[in-house]
């Protein structure tokens, strides 16, 4: 899956979208920007800096993102819309997106940083009793900006780290894509092993799948269905599991903070 990024100055860089992050990492380690980078990068402890700091601080514009072809992403404040591109110059995008509601460019939120504060990263405990995407580890993330599909927008936020960073996962995940309004949030549920959980406030629920959950995770299950009288949903889909992946992944991407 290639993608493209337009840069400020009106130029395209084409790669494939694992190699997203080792360019970053690149544009973002350069001498001009270290005191910048050093500065961004202070609330990154789980996911690495890198890709946020070229999208909101430096502004580039990425197409294809999540393989959605014909699409565009650019950040505003701590959210990255993405929009329909039409291969126009960089000012021209920006300019639309500045006027939005005069714009035919239809952006909408799908992504937001991955700082801790914007991503509310912190450890799952049965305590805790808010919508949330649940790693393997029990890490619990769920975008603090997003304004509206919750669930959905934090699981494009989370994927779209792990496909910057891996070639297995780009595989994996389009050897069966299906466009869905859902599909990253069912990856990363289905595949990767994450809990989708909804607060009790509405309807206490989780959505996993069993056939890939840890130990850890069907103790958690167990107890926050006795304690919260949480519903269970299985998807029960069989597939190869990506846990061990994703910490790979996730412990590749640690050695770059």
């Amino acid at each position: 899956m290639k993608v493209r990024f337009l840069t400020p100055y009106n130029v395209y860089e084409e790669m494939e979208y694992y190699e997203v992050l080792e360019y970053c990492k690149y544009i973002a380690t350069l001498p001009m920007f270290k005191d910048d980078f050093e500065e961004f990068k202070k609330n990154y402890n789980h996911f690495s800096a890198y890709f946020d700091f070229v999208m909101f601080k430096l502004g580039y514009i990425m197409i294809n993102p999540l393989g959605f072809d014909e699409q565009g992403a650019i950040a505003d404040s701590n959210h990255i819309y993405f929009f329909r591109d039409k291969g126009d110059d960089y000012e021209t995008i920006r300019c639309h997106l500045q006027n939005d509601s005069n714009s035919n460019y239809r952006f909408i939120m799908r992504i937001t940083k991955v700082d801790d504060i914007t991503l509310q990263i912190e450890r799952q405990t049965t305590e805790i009793k808010r919508d949330a995407l649940v790693d393997p580890n029990m890490i619990s993330m769920m975008s603090k900006s997003s304004f509206y599909s919750s669930h959905l927008v934090s699981g494009n936020t989370i994927l779209n780290q792990l496909l910057i960073a891996s070639k297995e996962v780009v595989d994996d995940y389009y050897s069966s894509f299906i466009y869905t309004y859902e599909a990253a949030v069912e990856y990363l549920v289905n595949n990767m092993g994450f809990i989708r959980l909804v607060s009790p406030e509405y309807a206490p629920l989780m959505i996993v799948n069993r056939r890939v959950s840890t130990l850890r995770q069907k103790m958690f299950f167990d107890e926050l269905k006795r304690k919260q009288h949480y519903q269970i949903n299985d998807t029960n889909i069989k597939v190869k599991s990506g846990v061990a992946l994703y910490r790979k992944v996730l412990k590749q991407t640690k050695k770059e903070l």
